[in-house]
């Protein structure tokens, strides 16, 4: 009776254990969706904070070219805007075109002093090239020189080799 006692114990014990093992793997798989979840939130934050910057951007040009344009139609002695009858918006127009021609020619004078700078760095760069270039045709030069009285002396080694071998089989 107590060795089946303690079976059904040993036995209800490593159900139990395999339980936990579940357990355990479900609180990770949970843990990790949590983590993603988490990112996810944090992405969407930034997101909605971007938007809202963008937002007030938006607004404050909305702003400025609606008093622009109520600077132009106003009426200079009452100070209202006609609500009927013709309205001139040419010289807003004017005024933009004109800016974001000033804004294109500053920003290509920008990109010329740009490039110039960096034509000026391969510039240096191919003078440095050529430098390092001309080094190397010398160091080649002189390993060719190096070679040539190299086969000079071992040729003189081989010519004086066969003297020696003649001489030697003169005397034996």
């Amino acid at each position: 009776m107590a060795a089946n006692k303690i079976e059904e114990l040993q036995e209800h014990i490593s159900v139990i254990e395999k339980e936990n093992d579940v357990i355990k793997k479900d609180r990770d798989v949970i843990k990790e969706d949590r983590d993603t979840i988490k990112e996810d939130r944090d992405s969407i934050k930034e997101d909605r904070d971007a938007l809202k910057e963008g937002k007030v951007v938006v607004e404050q040009k909305y702003d400025a070219l609606t008093a622009k344009i109520r600077d132009q139609v106003e009426c200079r002695v009452c100070l209202e805007v006609p609500t009927s009858g013709q309205q001139v918006v040419e010289d807003v127009d004017k005024k933009e075109k004109e800016e974001s021609r000033e804004n294109e020619t500053e920003m290509a004078a920008n990109k010329i002093e740009e490039l110039q700078e960096h034509i000026s760095v391969i510039e240096k760069e191919n003078d440095v090239i050529k430098k390092d270039r001309d080094v190397i045709k010398e160091d080649r030069d002189t390993i060719k020189e190096d070679r040539d009285s190299i086969k000079e002396d071992r040729d003189a080694l081989k010519e004086g080799k066969v003297v020696v071998e003649q001489k030697y089989d003169a005397l034996t």
